[in-house]
């Protein structure tokens, strides 16, 4: 047991570790004709981003992946700082998954995230709550939030979804005091109530597209 800390271009092992450290580095490292997956039985978190890395702005983990980019979590589930950004350059697509079962985890966790970014790929999210604290934006994909209707998005900040020509699902319940924007030229699909525990400031999804609701909103 103890803390493991995998420096840039080091992978560290141990038999029975209760914390592993990646670097920024090391992940913006990693070559761009591969994918990432990082699993944990119990939670992943990504410190505050202070230094500038491959993008060459703070606050910013930069990965030009064309695969896939993976962060898949046990009931200890997902965060990061509000004020971070995750962006993917490349092509590849970026999963959260903190209800899965492929970690090994219980399949119960919470996610939580900063503003997300990819160029092309779809984004998803699936925890048992997912809180977003920034925007979400992908130029060529779908971005999906949960399976299920029974897990709920929670807004805690004013939030724009953008998927240019892509589609945008809400399949849980969507709260928050807070406005929801959605700029797709896909479909916007609500699957349950939105507003029902705690009323948006607004909603609004634009001319393109089309928009699905729920009876309640």
């Amino acid at each position: 047991a103890g803390t493991n800390v995998a420096t840039d271009g080091t992978v560290v092992f141990d038999d029975t570790p209760a914390t592993m450290v990646i670097s920024a580095g090391a992940l913006e490292a990693v070559a761009s004709g591969t994918s990432i997956s990082l699993q944990a039985t119990n939670s992943i978190t990504i410190a505050d981003l202070t230094a500038a890395g491959k993008g060459g702005t703070d606050n910013e983990l930069t990965l030009d992946q064309t695969g896939s980019v993976e962060f898949r979590t046990g009931a200890g589930g997902f965060s990061m700082n509000s004020g971070d950004t995750i962006n993917v350059t490349g092509a590849g697509t970026l999963l959260i998954d903190a209800i899965g079962t492929s970690s090994g985890g219980t399949g119960s966790g919470t996610v939580s995230v900063g503003t997300l970014q990819t160029t092309s790929g779809s984004i998803t999210l699936r925890g048992t709550t997912v809180t977003l604290n920034g925007n979400i934006t992908t130029t060529g994909g779908n971005v999906n939030f949960n399976d299920v209707t029974a897990n709920p998005v929670v807004l805690a900040a004013n939030t724009t979804v953008s998927a240019d020509a892509g589609n945008v699902n809400f399949n849980g319940t969507v709260n928050g005091a807070f406005t929801l924007t959605v700029n797709a030229t896909g479909a916007t699909t609500f699957g349950n109530v939105v507003g029902g525990t705690t009323a948006l400031s607004s909603l609004t999804t634009d001319a393109g597209g089309s928009t699905t609701l729920p009876n309640t909103v």
